[in-house]
């Protein structure tokens, strides 16, 4: 990959980067190489779930507070999962400064193991709305049953909103 240094870590996170001086924002991607194909049956959709809660209210900062700082670093952050994997990113303005705190905000979003059960179950709610808008869309429906019903036994059969997809 010419013009990425990648840095692979003692525990196994790689770090690819790419300097452009010319760049309008930095972009911090991070993806986990676990998606839904891993999970076993009993925890269908954790790792949507997991993506989630990611940047609601943690040890360090409320959910508010995670918002703001992004957004006075004129940022953004998102997720999403498929069947492979889970990634999480932020764009910021490309200075030290924001790039630095919007690091730190990403740190503490996949360090956290303390959530407030009221955010807990808001998403769970906010999962199962997203579930019935898909499943009310015919051609996300038709995608995911095609694969379910023709690849029963392959792992990529799973879907990765979880099991209620097909209840």
């Amino acid at each position: 990959m010419k013009g990425i240094k990648r840095v692979v870590f003692d525990n196994g996170l790689v770090l690819l980067m790419e300097k452009k001086t010319r760049a309008k924002e930095a972009v911090i991607l991070i993806g986990t190489s676990r998606g839904s194909m891993y999970e076993p049956p009993e925890l269908s959709g954790v790792t949507h779930f997991i993506e989630h809660m990611l940047f609601r209210t943690n040890r360090w900062k409320t959910t508010q507070e995670i918002i703001e700082e992004l957004e006075s670093a004129g940022g953004d952050i998102n997720a999403f999962t498929d069947q492979s994997m889970m990634y999480f990113y932020a764009e910021v303005i490309p200075s030290e400064k924001e790039i630095s705190k919007t690091i730190n905000i990403v740190f503490e979003a996949v360090t956290n193991d303390k959530y407030q059960r009221d955010e807990f179950l808001l998403e769970k709610d906010n999962i199962l709305s997203e579930l019935k808008i898909c499943i009310e869309h015919p051609t996300e429906y038709l995608y995911y049953n095609l694969s379910t019903n023709s690849f029963p036994r392959h792992t990529t059969s799973t879907n990765h909103r979880g099991q209620y997809w097909h209840g």
